[in-house]
Parts: structure tokens; C-alpha cells; sequence
């Protein structure tokens, strides 16, 4: 005996259902390039002729695909994307054993001399924003 259609129906949705949320959940954390980043740090701030150089160095369990970069700063501490945001240049991926390493500078200037600023660096990707773990207190 066939079932009804209404356990039919039923059997599909929740069918459909469970695939669905499998993607969902499988999907999402995979394509999330945020949750691969295992350690971001900014490097230490240097003196060059035409500012301040500093940049970041993140390490990932997986490729992750930036779709911007660079140093953040402001005279208070844990600046972000709506502070100052200097753009990141040299951006370089390499794997190193089973780890993609991307390392950038940024040539930060226009600093006021014996201010206080807190630098931290930034990578966006289509899921978000991630900020270095560390920030960097300088004062030009």
C-alpha cells in the first residue's frame, strides 16, 4: 500500500528541510574566510623618510579571498574601519606547510608629532572584517 499524499508531502518537506539546513550550516562556516584565520598580528611601526610603515601578518587554515587590507588608527584605543584607514600595499600569500600566510604594509602620514595613536591591522572579506589580534601604541 502506498502512503497518502499527505505523508508524502510531509516526507518531502521535512526531506527538504534537512538538506537545507545541512547547506546552511556546512555552507556558511566553509565560505566564512573570517573563521579560517588562525593568528593576525600588525608588525611594529617604522620610521621611513615619507611616514610611518606597519603592516599585518595573518596566518589561515585555508585560502581566504581579501577584498581589502590595510592599518587602521585613531588616538583611542581598538580603532576600526570607521576611524583612519590607510590602505595596504605589497600584499603577498604564500603557503607555508599546511598554512596560507599574508603579509602587507601601509604607509601611514599626516601624524601629529607627540600624539598617542593605536594602530591595528584590518582585512575585509565578503563576510566581514577581521582586526590583528595586537595593537601597536605610537607616538611620532
Amino acid at each position: 500500500m502506498m502512503p497518502g499524499p499527505d505523508k508524502f508531502r510531509s516526507f518531502t518537506a521535512a526531506l527538504f528541510a534537512a538538506t537545507l539546513g545541512l547547506f546552511l550550516f556546512y555552507g556558511c562556516e566553509r565560505d566564512d574566510d573570517l573563521v579560517a584565520i588562525v593568528s593576525f598580528e600588525i608588525t611594529d611601526p617604522v620610521r621611513t623618510e615619507e611616514g610611518i610603515e606597519a603592516g599585518g601578518h595573518l596566518i589561515a587554515n585555508r585560502e581566504i579571498d581579501i577584498e581589502n587590507f590595510g592599518i587602521v588608527y585613531d588616538t583611542g584605543p581598538q580603532p576600526d574601519i570607521n576611524d583612519f584607514t590607510v590602505p595596504g600595499h605589497g600584499l603577498e600569500t604564500t603557503w607555508i606547510l599546511d598554512s596560507y600566510s599574508v603579509e602587507f604594509k601601509s604607509l601611514i602620514t599626516g601624524l601629529s608629532s607627540g600624539t598617542t595613536y593605536y594602530f591595528r591591522a584590518f582585512v575585509t572579506t565578503r563576510t566581514g572584517t577581521a582586526y590583528s589580534q595586537n595593537q601597536i601604541e605610537f607616538i611620532p
